[in-house]
């Protein structure tokens, strides 16, 4: 009885156009991101050296951010052309300073809020250095994000109105 069903569930989804077979291709893509987060989970083998040079490590751990988005457009792009779509760089630079506002925006804090022996950008930086990093990295993405979406003519939020349709 189960063979049956999830032959006939497999069935339905492959005449539905759910099912789609693996490009091959896309295991390339997925390597390198793999990759990278293997030489991540060891500091690339440059743990003091890193952990001495807080920017250094905040933007290597950060290129993870544009290969997972890499990865996640491939699974589009990658089996019907072949080719990266153009705009697709501006895409992965804005996936990259959106990290950016993320990591360094969930270590900021007051000091009152700090704790013994975790390390933020606020205790390294000062509050107020830290707040300036944290918005540094959103003014270049704002733009990266409307260009990437350029060619794909895909509106913005404010483009779309009040009711996002």
């Amino acid at each position: 009885m189960f063979d049956f069903l999830r032959f006939a569930v497999d069935f339905a989804m492959h005449r539905r156009g759910w099912f789609h077979p693996l490009d091959a291709r896309l295991l390339l893509v997925l390597g390198a991101g793999w990759a990278y987060l293997s030489l991540m989970s060891v500091e690339f083998f440059a743990r003091d050296w890193l952990k001495a040079r807080p920017v250094v490590y905040l933007l290597t751990h950060m290129g993870i951010m544009p290969l997972v988005d890499w990865f996640a457009t491939a699974c589009d792009w990658l089996p019907r052309r072949g080719a990266m779509p153009d705009g697709l760089a501006l895409f992965l630079g804005a996936s990259f300073l959106n990290g950016l506002v993320i990591e360094i925006g969930r270590k900021v804090r007051q000091p009152a809020d700090e704790e013994t022996g975790v390390e933020t950008y606020s205790k390294l930086w000062g509050v107020r250095g830290a707040a300036m990093g944290w918005r540094c990295p959103r003014g270049p993405s704002g733009p990266r994000r409307r260009a990437s979406s350029a060619p794909a003519e895909v509106p913005s939020p404010a483009q779309r109105g009040p009711d996002n349709s």
